[in-house]
């Protein structure tokens, strides 16, 4: 047995792991759809989110939104509340798939 099996960690299932994640890359129409029929700040909110790239800038937009688009979109909230450094995108992402089906 080599010595690198020995330290490599059996990976754990989570649920995000076992969750229907839609087909962005082969369904770049849909999400094109999806992103235009979203309010601007909103739209530039969830692009950041599907790309895991939360940064102080994007929560800083989320901050900028309507007081409707705010109440409106649970995935703006979390963002807008966040604290970048320990933000876990995949707990955003969800709601974006939930809010695309």
């Amino acid at each position: 047995m080599d010595t690198m099996d020995t330290l490599v960690k059996p990976q754990v299932a989570t649920d995000l792991d076992t969750l229907d994640k839609p087909q962005m890359a082969t369904d770049l129409p849909k999400l094109a759809r999806f992103l235009s029929s979203l309010p601007p700040l909103v739209a530039a909110v969830v692009w950041d989110v599907l790309n895991s790239q939360i940064t102080a800038k994007t929560v800083a937009l989320a901050d900028k939104v309507t007081d409707e688009e705010w109440a409106k979109y649970e995935v703006v909230r979390i963002v807008g509340a966040c604290n970048p450094k320990y933000f876990r995108a995949e707990e955003a992402q969800v709601l974006v798939w939930e809010m695309m089906e």
